[in-house]
């Protein structure tokens, strides 16, 4: 039997799709995970997921499944839906941005996670670099998108800390402007495998182009990570 319209479509214009989603993971010079947190290629010990949730995405569906436990674990899975139209003339820079808004979701996750469990802190600018941080590599400093009108977060990369590292997600917490974790001995992500292009027939409507990963949060709380609202020195 040969192959349904939508595989002959899709099959043929494969590689200019796949290419597309690459560099839309890419992100250009923003930063994502494996920039701004220690990646381990692991097994993971999550199993039971709970509920889907769905989250907010400019195109496509996006939905997530949680496990609780000495870890929080992700199950991340991303659909954008190409009917016939689509299949024939790829929208390649609608893929392209479907994929970087997938990829800067699956930072926004994770540092929702370890804003919930970090150490809520305040303090000024000159003392930042003495928060102290459970671990024991370097000192990480991740700051948020800046809020108007808020203390500037200084350059704290001549005390042998790496930062400030700046992230495209907004603080999930008031006014919190940074999150500070060790490179070492702190919070870090076990990921088997990472974010690939795949798709599945979607009917007789064309196909839906899927990401999906699972992942999972270790060793991150109070003791290893830490969240800071800068204010004027008094």
């Amino acid at each position: 039997m040969p192959d349904s319209l939508a595989t002959q479509l899709i099959n043929g214009n494969w590689d200019d799709i796949s290419k597309a989603v690459t560099e839309g993971l890419a992100r250009g010079d923003q930063k994502n995970l494996s920039d701004v947190i220690p990646i381990d290629p692991g097994k993971l010990a999550a199993s039971a997921w709970g509920t889907v949730v769905s989250l907010p995405a400019p195109a496509g569906i996006s939905q997530v499944r949680s496990s609780a436990g000495s870890s929080t674990g992700l199950d991340f899975l991303h659909r954008l839906h190409l009917d016939y139209d689509a299949l024939r003339a790829p929208p390649l820079d609608g893929i392209k941005a479907w994929a970087a808004a997938v990829r800067l979701c699956e930072l926004s996750q994770v540092i929702k996670r370890l804003v919930t469990v970090a150490t809520p802190g305040s303090c000024a600018p000159a003392d930042l670099r003495a928060v102290p941080i459970g671990g024991w590599g370097q000192p990480r400093c991740l700051s948020f998108t800046p809020i108007p009108g808020a203390i500037a977060v200084p350059n704290l990369s001549s005390a042998g800390w790496d930062g400030p590292v700046s992230i495209d997600v907004p603080s999930p917490v008031g006014k919190v402007q940074v999150l500070i974790f060790r490179v070492g001995g702190g919070p870090y992500v076990r990921r088997p495998a990472d974010l690939t292009p795949n798709w599945v027939p979607a009917g007789d409507i064309g196909v839906d182009l899927i990401l999906a990963e699972q992942l999972e949060i270790i060793d991150a709380s109070a003791d290893t990570v830490v969240r800071v609202q800068l204010e004027a020195a008094g």
